[in-house]
């Protein structure tokens, strides 16, 4: 896990897309946030669930950065699909993380790149609808505002949940200090 007030966060992306996940990670870079991306962490001649397994131990979160690397014919029309293995990393490391939460894993979607249905429910982050192989589309606000909303939301669940448990214990709304008795009173 991740020294204290340091976010570790493994980036997953396709050979095609690196120059687009190095822009995302510059785009995105904050105070608190390591980014490892793949192309440092994986090496030569290892399997690549040892890889990953041994990359999970070391990350609170990942980013799956999707992109259309090549073309299937799906229900009679061609779609463009994303990486394999990149679909493969989004399962394993939403598998993996999921004891931390529900909400460790986010996919940003560059390029106009065919889903299944299934991955619908999971957390997008939208990057772009233009994507080109070895090139970098410029993250935009809307990217950065997202990503930041990502990284904030078990903040956000894990106050709200204190919260709960203080004015169960105490009889008390942290917010209005109301206690219930003097509700009562009025």
């Amino acid at each position: 896990m991740s020294k204290i007030n340091t976010m570790k966060i493994f980036v997953a992306s396709s050979t095609a897309a690196k120059s687009q996940a190095k822009a995302f990670i510059k785009g995105c870079s904050r105070a608190g946030v390591d980014f490892l991306p793949w192309w440092d962490q994986f090496t030569a001649g290892k399997t690549l669930l040892d890889e990953l397994t041994q990359i999970r131990n070391q990350i609170d979160r990942a980013i799956i950065i999707l992109s259309p690397e090549s073309d299937t014919k799906l229900r009679g029309r061609k779609q463009p699909i994303p990486n394999l293995n990149v679909l493969f990393e989004f399962g394993f490391f939403y598998g993996a993380l999921r004891t931390l939460g529900p909400d460790n894993v986010a996919v940003v979607r560059y390029g106009q790149v065919y889903l299944p249905s299934d991955l619908g429910g999971y957390i997008h982050i939208n990057g772009s609808k233009r994507f080109a192989r070895g090139a970098a589309v410029k993250v935009g606000k809307q990217t950065k505002t997202e990503f930041e909303r990502w990284l904030d939301a078990p903040k956000k669940a894990q106050a709200a949940a204190l919260e709960a448990i203080y004015a169960k214990v105490t009889g008390s709304n942290l917010r209005s200090r109301e206690t219930i008795q003097e509700r009562g009173k009025s």
